[in-house]
């Protein structure tokens, strides 16, 4: 998991990623981003409500972004119940960084079930 965290964090743009759990907490962090604690919790928090109600819905969310004023965040859940956030500057390509991300847990997905 450490090794997929440092993959994401040298992307352009990408200022700090993260998996979160719901019970836990932060699993898992390479955050090189200034936000405090607590935001990072609330937003992993919203992610895993987001994640829950999709499954409610029969719908299986593949990603999440949330856009804000000076960070973008990027939410991949986990066949865990995890979270994977991907926090980035508002000027970074989220599409390219999502897309790379969703790659990047399938490959853990198959690397892990061998």
């Amino acid at each position: 998991m450490e090794k997929l965290l440092k993959e994401l964090a040298v992307i352009p743009g990408v200022t700090g990623t993260c998996v979160f759990d719901k019970i836990v907490g932060v699993l898992y962090t390479d955050l090189q981003t200034k936000l405090p604690k607590s935001l990072t919790e609330s937003l992993g928090i919203h992610f895993v409500r987001l994640v829950q109600m999709g499954r409610i819905s029969n719908l299986k969310i593949q990603s999440a972004h949330f856009h804000f004023d000076s960070q973008t965040c990027d939410g991949i859940p986990l066949d865990t119940g995890a979270v994977l956030l991907i926090i980035c500057n508002s000027q970074a390509n989220s599409f390219f960084i999502a897309k790379t991300a969703v790659m990047l847990v399938a490959d853990l997905d198959y690397d892990q079930s061998q």
